[in-house]
């Protein structure tokens, strides 16, 4: 009697067109029971990790599991009979055959046992099914020719396209990729696995949920080179970190490179979860409780976020540690007038832990609507101390622009270096340069601030040092500092010795920093090394001397100076000339340099021997930043007494005449 569950073809067809682990069918000879093996396979290429090659466009399952042959029963290698293969193996690479997917091709899939691979568990808070469940070291190319949806899904969110359940997976070339609930899930059993080289931007179907979901316990995660967007918002997050709570294993090192999250088009108006028009989801977001320990966000681009949503979403992680924000770009940012709407928002009244972050970004938000808040912190402590507790956060070197309230928003934070940044003309600012960003008292409510010590929480609401006068003099700036004299209530006096940081502005922001001066420790008079390239005004701010916590406390911003004079030292040679007269001169030798060094210097008002030769010197100085080319020298005794190829600031140059 047959096994009712072999077909009787089993034998004597499939095998015959199962794909094996190599890019062509290999040359077979019939064994018993109708296996097939290579001719050519020897011990040592056995044990090499197979290579499944896709050559079929359904979700037939494999039809022997664990033969290391990938086929159907109906002929033909699918994703889902490869990766049930791979899931046998450890390290095996699944790739597409470029003579069957020949331009880009959707699978679409019923949400349906016939369509699970796993089903009614718990793969995440929102996915209880899964199309592709991996379950071994593996790698898969879809070459960005293959994707999946879909193509009846329900109201339910709960199946993930593929579930990432093993360590040292890459999943590569991954594009339109859609579950009902999250596209990609990695499991706590995902340490060290990748999503690379791909993009989803939902329009084939709107229901999903995340485009990438990471469990508590994952390790060592990398996401790159990815372009995602226009996800169902109402479980926020392209890339989310799952909730978790102080029994959960932390997420450890995520790391989010060069990923565009990019909105556009339909980012407005309500969702269509038929097609995703209108549909805008935030970009990260660490879910309730979570404890995550290296977070690195770089290179990655953040465009039309949604309103009442965050870019970057920490507020309700449990524990934040070794977070990394840095060379990101920030557009158009939708409206938000509310605090918690900033564009990045640091966990909510959580200490950070760790070295944290947020450097050389640029966040640009011309031309889109009112957003007030680019990053925000309500930190966790409530009551002023001094030295204020370290907050382990570098706020330092990044641009902004567009921001209506203020832009960096600080509160109940300790001590927060915040320094080196720049701020653009539609930035929000105290429209009197006459005054402090400090005015405010204790609170400090200024209606709009580059940045904002809230209160004495943070930074301990230290003043600035602020500027009295400036002048530009052979292209050198000086300017006169002073100390803040007293401070009100709320507020304290910076611990010298204090660094400030010198800032230009066309008018009330600081769109340019330019230079440093350390260690200053009283008022005075200060020559500084660099000077701005236009003329305006000019503004400090100031860097506390460490505390005994050892992180610098900073100040908000300091009035205006006005400066005349620095644009012209980019535009024009500012040339000065010296002349001197020299004796004893050795004729044959009577070069600029030899001059210098050998002869004898006749001084102003002195003498020199009637019947002796006397030279001179001309030694001419440029002080400006622009080069002079082809100087000419010439005096009273000669018409031209030389000409001077070019003169750079910094490097005079010299030339000789004879007067007898």
């Amino acid at each position: 009697m047959k096994n009712p569950l072999t077909p009787p073809e089993r034998v004597a067809r499939p095998r015959l067109l199962r794909a094996g682990p190599c890019a062509a069918l290999a040359v077979a000879s019939v064994l018993a029971a109708g296996s097939l093996t290579p001719l050519d396979a020897s011990p040592a290429e056995a044990a090499d990790p197979p290579t499944f090659v896709v050559n079929k466009k359904t979700n037939e399952a494999d039809a022997q599991t664990g033969d290391g042959l990938c086929g159907t029963w109906t002929g033909g290698c699918t994703l889902r009979a490869a990766i049930q293969e791979a899931n046998r193996t450890s390290g095996a690479k699944i790739v597409l055959d470029p003579t069957v997917f020949t331009a880009a091709w959707t699978l679409g899939l019923t949400e349906a046992s016939a369509d699970f691979m796993a089903e009614g568990q718990a793969i995440s808070p929102i996915d209880r099914n899964a199309f592709f469940h991996i379950k071994a070291p593996m790698t898969i190319d879809l070459m960005g020719r293959m994707g999946l949806y879909p193509k009846d899904a329900n109201s339910a969110h709960n199946t993930a396209a593929f579930w990432v359940d093993a360590a040292n997976v890459k999943l590569e070339g991954l594009a339109w990729v859609y579950g009902t609930g999250t596209s990609v899930v990695f499991s706590p059993n995902s340490d060290g696995s990748s999503l690379k080289n791909g993009h989803t931007i939902a329009g084939l179907n709107g229901r999903t949920q995340n485009m990438v979901r990471v469990m508590p316990g994952a390790d060592n995660i990398t996401i790159d080179n990815f372009q995602m967007g226009r996800i169902d918002g109402s479980q926020p997050g392209m890339i989310r970190v799952a909730a978790g709570s102080t029994s959960d294993p932390p997420v450890k090192n995520l790391t989010i490179n060069r990923v565009t999250f990019d909105n556009t088009p339909g980012s407005t108006g309500d969702c269509n979860l038929s097609d995703a028009s209108g549909c805008a989801g935030s970009a990260i977001v660490l879910a309730g409780g979570v404890q995550v320990e290296g977070l690195t966000i770089t290179n990655s681009t953040f465009s039309y976020m949604p309103k009442d949503l965050n870019a970057i979403d920490l507020s309700a992680a449990g524990v934040c540690k070794n977070i990394k924000i840095n060379g990101n770009t920030f557009t158009r940012i939708m409206s938000g007038t509310a605090p918690a709407l900033a564009t990045i928002h640091l966990p909510l009244k959580t200490r950070l832990d760790g070295q944290n972050y947020i450097q050389d970004n640029t966040f640009d938000n011309v031309g889109s609507t009112a957003q007030h808040f680019a990053i925000r912190w309500l930190g966790p402590y409530t009551s002023v101390a001094t030295p204020a507790p370290a907050s382990n956060l570098y706020i330092e070197r990044n641009t902004f622009n567009g921001y209506q309230a203020q832009t960096i928003l600080l509160d109940q934070a300790g001590a927060v270096t915040v320094r080196r940044n720049t701020f653009g003309t539609q930035s929000g600012s105290r429209p009197a340069t006459q005054d402090e960003e400090t005015v405010g008292g204790a609170t400090g409510t200024n209606a709009s601030a580059m940045i904002m010590n809230y209160s004495a929480t943070t930074n301990e609401k230290i003043l600035t040092w602020y500027p009295t006068y400036a002048e530009v003099k052979d292209c050198e700036l000086t300017v006169k500092v002073e100390p803040p004299a007293s401070a009100p209530a709320g507020s304290a006096i910076p611990n010298p010795p204090v660094d400030l940081d010198f800032y230009y502005t066309s008018g009330t922001t600081a769109e340019t920093y330019f230079t440093t001066i350390e260690k200053v420790a009283e008022g005075g008079l200060l020559t500084l090394s660099k000077l701005p390239e236009s003329d305006g005004y000019i503004r400090i701010q100031t860097q506390g001397a460490a505390s005994a916590t050892g992180q610098p406390e900073s100040s908000q911003f300091s009035r205006t100076v006005p400066l005349t004079g620095a644009k012209a030292c980019y535009t024009t040679p500012q040339l000065k000339i010296e002349l001197r007269a020299w004796q004893d001169v050795d004729g044959s030798a009577a070069d600029y340099a030899s001059i210098i060094e050998k002869a004898t210097e006749i001084p102003d008002q002195g003498y020199a021997p009637f019947d002796g030769a006397i030279w001179f010197t001309y030694t001419v100085t440029n002080n400006a930043f622009v080069p002079a080319n082809d100087v000419v020298v010439s005096d009273s005794f000669n018409t031209e007494a030389c000409v001077i190829p070019r003169i750079v600031r910094g490097q005079p140059q010299g030339c000789v005449e004879r007067f007898r």
